[in-house]
């Protein structure tokens, strides 16, 4: 009789996880979400903090333009509503952050601006600008854990100067947060003033000059205006008959001379310095010019053979100074031709001839002083024009004395240049004051 095959194979009982192999495993996998879940809490806060600290970055920024477009800085409580209608954001979104913990502005309160010294805010710029501002300065804090405590002005200096992610001294009595979730933003309005010096040298007209879009003010003759105005604030500067010069906007510390009806750079002189008060340049062009009635001091004599001939009679001298004159006048018409006006702007930064103190005559001039049309010259000189004629003309003499009253050769291209800008100035000038007698 044959045996059955399951009969003969024995089969282990079946058996499953016990008790404690459960609750083993069910505290590892708690163990191990715990790990995980710490660490990506910590990723987590350490974003928001991060993006906070931009976000805060982001403000500052945003309230410095701010500043800046309406030339003024409202005081603290009105720093949200500045910031979000720069930004275009809700104000609740700038005055809070992702927490809902109100941010918070604090202002050092040693700040100084304004004409009289004053620490109070608002201030908003007039045409008189500010007197120096001293510890312009404003802080944003944020509190990303728990909620910050009453802040006074005296916790200014300490916030200012503590590090990020490090706890203030001050805080750490009466607040229970932690310095990680702590951001300071620091912002100096400070830097975005310069100094700006409208200075009226002229001792019997006042000077009209503005700022932006106010009206124009007037500086009395002597009298100077010095004060700091917001970067990208524009000065506008007018002639005597309150005719529009120049409009410039500020972007570094800058000063302008008034004088004889029109605004200029500087006063101050010197050997290639450039342009100048008219003021200054008839004093120096006074104190240089020492005429003995020879060819040499005579800038209107070109001819090197009289000028060697110092000895010449006067009436040798006159004549050559006569010869020269009549060629030089056609050879200047034909400059005034060329340009047929004068220019605009200020000494030295005449947008229609650069470099050439304020416009006038412009143009080549053939060296043998010969001129290419004499049919076709140009009139209608203004007082204006002989006014800068007579401007170049001293700046011109007095740079020629200063290296000596050089000559050169005996031809117009060979001569000395600053002997030859001086030739031009002196017949410039010789034909703008003939033209303004005879329109």
């Amino acid at each position: 009789m044959k045996t059955s095959l399951s009969h003969r194979i024995k089969f282990p009982p079946p058996t499953g996880f016990t008790l404690i192999e459960v609750i083993g495993a069910l505290a590892l996998l708690a163990l191990i979400v715990g790990i995980v879940a710490q660490s990506s809490l910590a990723h987590l806060n350490q974003t928001q903090r991060q993006k906070e600290a931009n976000q805060l970055t982001q403000l500052a920024r945003g309230f410095e333009r701010a500043v800046i477009r309406t030339r003024g800085i409202p005081e603290g409580d009105g720093w949200a509503t500045l910031v979000a209608g720069q930004l275009a954001q809700a104000t609740d979104q700038v005055r809070r952050n992702p927490t809902g913990q109100e941010r918070r502005l604090l202002l050092d309160p040693n700040l100084q601006v304004g004409t009289t010294g004053t620490n109070s805010l608002p201030y908003l710029q007039t045409s008189s600008g500010s007197l120096q501002p001293s510890q312009l300065r404003a802080i944003l804090i944020s509190s990303l854990g728990a909620p910050l405590p009453t802040l006074s002005a005296s916790d200014f200096a300490v916030l200012w100067s503590t590090p990020n992610n490090t706890l203030p001294v001050n805080l750490s009595a009466n607040w229970s947060g932690q310095a990680d979730d702590l951001r300071i933003e620091r912002i100096d309005f400070g830097r975005l003033f310069r100094r700006v010096i409208l200075n009226n040298l002229d001792s019997a007209e006042a000077a009209p000059y503005g700022l932006d879009d106010t009206n124009v003010v007037l500086i009395a003759a002597g009298q100077r205006v010095e004060g700091w105005f917001f970067e990208t604030s524009s000065v506008n500067l007018y002639y005597g008959s309150r005719v529009l010069q120049a409009r410039e906007t500020i972007a570094r510390d800058t000063s302008y001379v008034y004088e004889n009806g029109r605004w200029g750079r500087s006063v101050i002189y010197g050997a290639g310095a450039g342009s100048t008060g008219i003021g200054q340049l008839t004093d120096d062009f006074i104190n240089l010019v020492t005429f003995n009635n020879t060819a040499a001091d005579d800038p209107l004599t070109s001819d090197t053979t009289a000028v060697t001939e110092a000895s010449a009679s006067t009436e040798s001298e006159v004549t050559v100074t006569e010869s020269e004159t009549t060629t030089t006048t056609t050879t200047v018409h034909t400059k005034v031709k060329n340009n047929n006006g004068h220019g605009n702007n200020l000494d030295g930064v005449d947008s229609s001839n650069p470099g050439e103190g304020g416009g006038g005559p412009t143009g080549s001039v053939d060296p043998s002083g010969t001129v290419d049309d004499e049919a076709n010259l140009a009139h209608g000189t203004t007082s204006r024009d002989v006014v800068e004629a007579s401007h170049r003309y001293m700046k011109a003499y007095v740079v020629w004395a200063m290296k000596g009253r050089p000559i050169g050769g005996d031809t117009a291209r060979t001569r000395h240049p600053a002997y030859r800008t001086l030739i031009d100035a002196t017949e410039s000038l010789c034909d703008f004051t003939a033209n303004l007698a005879n329109p």
